[in-house]
């Protein structure tokens, strides 16, 4: 299975049970957890070319806190940057 866009939103979770793997995007796909990391393997995280989150101090107050463990540690943020700059 290779996906081109995937959304998560589901319960977050401190201790979670991540189900997307590495290799499960496309090159050129979209991926949006709304759920923290969640639903996320780190390896899937990792494959990214970029992460982006509106909210980097609220980000790493929440990694502080527990969660976001297996997430990289390398965030592209700006929140005024266009998305179309973000993708191509």
């Amino acid at each position: 299975m290779v996906l081109d866009l995937v959304v998560t939103s589901g319960p977050i979770l401190k201790h979670p049970d991540p189900v997307i793997e590495a290799g499960w995007l496309n090159e050129v796909s979209f991926a949006c957890p709304v759920d923290f990391d969640s639903y996320w393997q780190g390896d899937a995280l990792r494959q990214a070319d970029k992460l982006v989150t509106d909210d980097i101090g609220q980000m790493r107050y929440y990694r502080e806190a527990g969660y976001f463990k297996d997430t990289p540690q390398t965030i592209f943020f700006n929140y005024r940057i266009n998305l179309r700059k973000i993708i191509y």
